[in-house]
């Protein structure tokens, strides 16, 4: 296993190889994250025989870029690239990640508590605004609920192509939603006692992932 920090589409990463890959991960985190937050999951991934782009969305970690509007096409022109391995590539998110994820270009999608609402309570917003946002870099008051009202939404397909991961202890909106998707046709899976902050985290998350992806590339 080789690990690496690049550049790739303007975008600090880190980029965890195994010998042999046979199949590539992008792996984004939440709003107020980081890259190093999902190192420990991009590592159990990688173990399974994927090579994992771990990296920081704009406005965040080292990424110098403003958050905008442009963090989709940022996670697309990635995965554009990766496709150029002809490997399946697989998007897996936290929370924001997630939403960027499920409604990517990407051959298969993992989305973590996936913030795939396009409106939150007062409550949450606060949380998210007082324990989240000053880790955030903005050129303008641009809030992220304003960023998700303008993200595509997330249409569940009958192809077997994504998988919805949630905790029991969840943000409410989440928890809402990804039931709801469940009854459409979307595959869900709940993490007992799993928080939105520590989901990605748990060896159960990692183990679930890591056999979502071997039932997609088998």
């Amino acid at each position: 296993m080789t690990i690496e920090n690049i550049i790739v589409e303007n975008m600090p990463a880190i980029v965890l190889s195994p010998k042999t890959a046979k199949g590539i991960v992008i792996l984004t985190h939440g709003y107020g994250g980081n890259k190093e937050e999902q190192l420990g999951l991009a590592w159990k991934i990688a173990q399974s025989g994927l090579k994992v782009y771990d990296v920081d969305l704009r406005g965040h970690g080292e990424n110098a870029n403003p958050l905008g509007m442009e963090i989709k096409s940022d996670i697309d022109r990635l995965i554009k690239q990766a496709k150029t391995y002809d490997l399946p590539v697989i998007a897996i998110g936290h929370s924001l990640g997630g939403r960027l994820s499920l409604t990517s270009n990407a051959d298969f999608a993992i989305g973590l508590s996936p913030a795939l609402d396009f409106f939150y309570s007062e409550r949450t917003q606060e949380v998210l605004s007082e324990m989240r946002s000053y880790r955030v870099r903005t050129s303008s008051e641009i809030a992220i609920f304003e960023i998700l009202e303008n993200l595509a939404p997330f249409q569940p397909s009958k192809d077997n192509d994504h998988l919805i991961v949630y905790g029991s202890r969840d943000v409410p909106e989440i928890i809402r939603t990804a039931k709801y998707l469940g009854k459409t046709g979307a595959k869900i899976i709940e993490v007992e006692n799993a928080l939105h902050s520590d989901i990605f985290t748990l060896g159960t998350t990692a183990q679930i992932i890591n056999n979502q992806i071997q039932q997609w590339l088998n």
